[in-house]
């Protein structure tokens, strides 16, 4: 009908799994039928400054 959200290939599987393994349940990635067709992807990433960064690289050493 060309209306469904198409199934997940070798290429979403392997996006979904690298968020994961990056940001664990901090981040999700989801598809949807767009309202005048074709695809909306969104995709929740937490934020982090360079601070934060660095911060967290010297705590764990």
């Amino acid at each position: 009908d060309g209306q469904a959200v198409p199934p997940e290939g070798v290429g979403l599987r392997n996006t979904r799994e690298r968020l994961q393994s990056l940001y664990g349940t901090a981040q999700e990635l989801t598809l949807t039928p767009g309202a005048s067709g074709g695809l909306e992807v969104a995709i929740r990433l937490p934020y982090h400054t360079r601070r934060d960064l660095f911060t967290a690289i010297t705590e764990t050493a």
